[in-house]
Parts: structure tokens; sequence; C-alpha cells
């Protein structure tokens, strides 16, 4: 399927937007301060992605869909089906308490991940590195605070204090993992010194953060994407970014 540049460039903006709100959405008040609020964001953002996507398709008759976005759409119609013939529809479509990990969700994710098809190309990929960064960067500096015991949200949580905005150290720490290869691409993909150093600065903060979560999926996630860029660099692909 090919976008004009400016439909191509609002699906980019509206995925990484939603991506970047959902992530650090809290609403400490409450019973499930983090995946609740996290689910009505992600489900009302994902909705003016739906309408946007769902436009540009029936607009645009003419185009074709590929095999991976027939895909997409055969597993959200599947996850709403399955949502419909359960006898528990509501645990079906908003997910067991303090999960939230229901049919909503999922059609959610499922329709960001129709739109980032839609709308990004390997050209695009700087904007997502971009916007990686920026997530660990927040979530490193957030981890901080809250581990100098500084943190002026009051959490009620029934970990340790260091569970940035995603409720749960596990989560916190496979997050800034996993955002962590934009601090990777910083230290292997770019050749200025200076900011080589910043990238190592700011992936040492990261893993401090991590160690201190007391969680090791994030040391996992970094180490699996420090494999996966020097395969990348191998081969060239880090050009691409």
């Amino acid at each position: 399927m090919r976008l004009s540049e400016q439909q191509a460039l609002l699906f980019r903006r509206q995925v990484i937007w939603t991506g970047f709100v959902t992530t650090f959405m809290v609403w400490t008040s409450l019973t499930d301060p983090s995946n609740l609020p996290k689910m009505f964001v992600l489900t009302i953002c994902s909705a003016w992605v739906f309408g946007s996507v769902a436009m540009t398709i029936i607009s645009n008759k003419s185009m074709k869909l590929s095999l991976g976005q027939w895909a997409v759409i055969a597993f959200m119609s599947g996850t709403l089906i399955a949502a419909l013939l359960t006898d528990v529809r509501y645990t079906a479509f908003f997910g067991t308490f303090q999960r939230n990990d229901g049919a909503l969700s999922y059609f959610a994710l499922a329709t960001l991940a129709m739109a980032a098809m839609m709308g990004f190309r390997p050209v695009d990929v700087s904007q997502l590195r971009n916007a990686a960064f920026l997530v660990g960067f927040v979530l490193t500096g957030y981890g901080l605070i809250q581990i100098t015991g500084n943190d002026p949200l009051k959490w009620v949580s029934l970990y340790g204090p260091v569970i940035g905005t995603l409720g749960n150290p596990d989560f916190l720490s496979a997050t800034i993992g996993v955002f962590a290869i934009a601090s990777l691409w910083l230290v292997l993909g770019q050749d200025k010194i200076r900011v080589r150093v910043a990238g190592i600065i700011l992936l040492s903060f990261e893993l401090f953060v991590v160690k201190h979560s007391g969680s090791f999926q994030g040391f996992v996630a970094v180490w699996r994407s420090w494999s996966w860029q020097k395969f990348c660099r191998s081969i060239g692909a880090l050009e691409w970014l």
C-alpha cells in the first residue's frame, strides 16, 4: 500500500505519540495507578488511529494490502470474535484486574501495528530511534529520582520504589532495556566522539536504573540489542538509521 507523504507522516506521528503518552500515563490515586490509565489512553488514542486507517483504506480502494497487513486484520477480527463468543465477556474485553490485557488492548495494539506498517519505511526508522531515545532518557531520569527517594508521586506499590511509570520493576527494567538500543546506536553508529560519549553515559545510567530495579530483564534486553546491532553493523544495515 502506497500512501502520500502527508498520510504516512500522520500515521507515524499517531503511532509515536500514542506510544509515548501511554508509556507515561499514570494516576496514582487509583487502586490500579498504572495499567488502567494506560489501557484508557491506549484505547482512546488507538480509536483515533483506527479511524485514520479505516478511512484511508476505504477512500483508496485501488490500494492493495500486503500479506502482513491481512494477517493483522485477521488477528483483530479473531480477537473480537473470540471475546464476543466467550461467557466472560468483561474479562475477555478488559482483562484481569491490574493487568488490563484483554481484547480491547490487543485490538488497540494491532491497530497501531497496522498504522506503523502503512506509515513507516526504512528511511523513516530514525524517527523511531529518536522516540526510543527520548523515552529511555525520561524513564531513566525518573528512575534516578525514585532511586534517590525524591519521587514527587505518591505511589501505592507492592513492589520496590523503582518502578518508573510502569508500576512494576520488571516492566521498567525490560522497557529501559529495549529502548537502550537507541543509546547503543549512539555508541556504535556515530563517528563523533562526543556523541559516543553521550551514548555511553546514558547507557550507563540506564543500566544503573535496571540494576536498582532488582530485575534482570533489562540486562537481557540490552545484551540482545547489542548482539542485533553487531549483526546490523556487519551487513551495513545501521546506515538506514
